[in-house]
């Protein structure tokens, strides 16, 4: 077992064992297997990016418009991300956004980091940020259910600046994707409010609605271009897992459940 070996190693252990920690430990002991991590990066010419998924080499190249990178030697991103949710437990917000930031540095093509990072603007009531991060997420999105979640994200924004019918039309179109208890929820509190109907809209209705803010009604077809392109690429490399993962993954973006 090679040295980044045992710092993956010993990260997917602390994510097990975490619960037996006090709060200050197990900052203390994040940011230790953090810092070695990061050792083995050091001194590389090419950016190090920490993937979770094959095809996301892909989404990086497009959208970053950069071939010159390389895999990080461990899951840099997740470890970020970890700590960050920390933080928020302690109530550390401004160090809480500088992990979600590193974390970004490390995957900026995984759109749940972004997510996580709206969510602290949330809590922190900054309703600017909490909608240009979420929006940031969206060419990231490469399933149903991360695409539900862009919707329900902009539902709280417009729901929050007063804007029911938009907020309305997002949190209908989020249940095409996937049907949560958050939107239901969110639904019922509206039509309650504004004295609304419980059948839902049309889904033309809703498409309408969205178009006339510019909002994107599916997945970036660009993004469902690049998930088609890693399965035949994966596949001619060789690589079958990946290939495999990557064609199950474009089969669920272009086909109805």
């Amino acid at each position: 077992m090679d040295e980044s070996e045992k710092i993956q190693e010993r990260f997917e252990r602390f994510c097990l064992e975490k619960a037996v920690y006090s709060q200050a430990e197990a900052i203390k002991e994040l940011k230790s297997i953090i810092g070695n991590a990061k050792k083995l990066q050091s001194g590389q010419a090419a950016a190090a990016i920490s993937f979770n998924h094959a095809v996301e080499c892909y989404y990086y190249a497009y959208f970053m418009n950069s071939g010159d990178f390389m895999c990080a030697k461990t899951s840099l991103n997740r470890m970020y991300r970890e700590l960050a949710w920390l933080y928020r437990k302690a109530g550390d917000f401004s160090r809480a956004k500088r992990a979600y930031e590193e974390a970004i540095q490390w995957n900026p093509v995984d759109p749940e980091l972004y997510f996580d990072l709206a969510q602290l603007y949330k809590e922190q009531g900054s309703l600017a940020l909490y909608l240009k991060t979420s929006q940031s997420a969206y060419n990231y999105c490469n399933s149903k259910p991360l695409l539900a979640l862009y919707y329900r994200s902009l539902g709280f924004y417009y729901l929050e600046s007063y804007q029911p019918e938009l907020a309305r039309a997002l949190y209908e179109y989020s249940e095409v994707y996937s049907e949560t208890q958050c939107a239901k929820m969110e639904l019922e509190y509206l039509a309650q409010a504004m004295g609304w109907a419980e059948e839902k809209l049309e889904r033309e209705v809703l498409v309408q609605r969205l178009k006339e803010r510019n909002i994107p009604s599916g997945l970036n077809p660009i993004t469902v271009a690049l998930t088609y392109k890693a399965a035949k690429t994966e596949e001619l490399k060789g690589h079958i897992t990946a290939a495999r993962e990557c064609a199950e993954l474009f089969f669920h973006q272009v086909f109805p459940q």
